[in-house]
C-alpha cells in the first residue's frame, strides 16, 4: 500500500510540473492568436470546460483518496474522531488542488474536440 501512494505522489508532482509550465503557455498562446487575429475559444466555454473536467477528477480522486486514508488509518491503528479527521482533512480537503491539476490535464487531454481554435484550423485543412 506505501508503495502505491509513493507512485501516486510522484505522478502528482509529475502532473503539478506540467501545470505550472502548460498554464502560462496557453495563456500566452491564447493572447498572441487573438492579437493576430485567429480564432480562439471564448473564455467562457474554457471556465465551464475546466470547472466539468474538475468536477469529473474530484468524483475520482477524492473517493479514492478517502479509501486510501482509511486503509492506512486503520492500518496506524485510528479510531473515532482521529479517523474522522484524517479522512475530512487530509482526503477531502487536501486534495481539491489535486482533482483541480487533473481536471485541468482532462481538460488539455481533450482540447482536440472542444477548442474553438482546434476545430478551425482542422477545419482549414480540410478545406484547403
Amino acid at each position: 500500500m506505501q508503495q502505491f501512494i509513493t507512485i501516486l505522489n510522484g505522478l502528482m508532482g509529475l502532473l503539478l510540473l506540467y501545470c505550472l509550465v502548460s498554464i502560462p503557455v496557453q495563456f500566452i498562446r491564447r493572447l498572441r492568436r487573438r492579437r493576430a487575429g485567429l480564432v480562439v475559444s471564448p473564455m467562457s466555454l474554457v471556465a465551464k470546460k475546466f470547472v466539468k473536467n474538475w468536477a469529473v477528477a474530484m468524483v475520482i480522486v477524492i473517493p479514492l483518496a478517502v479509501w486510501l486514508t482509511l486503509s492506512a488509518s486503520r492500518a496506524a491503528g485510528l479510531m473515532g474522531v482521529d479517523l474522522y479527521a484524517a479522512i475530512i482533512t487530509g482526503a477531502v480537503l487536501g486534495n481539491l488542488g489535486t482533482s483541480m491539476l487533473v481536471g485541468y490535464a482532462f481538460m488539455q487531454m481533450n482540447k482536440a474536440r472542444w477548442s474553438h481554435s482546434r476545430l478551425a484550423s482542422a477545419k482549414e485543412e480540410n478545406n484547403g
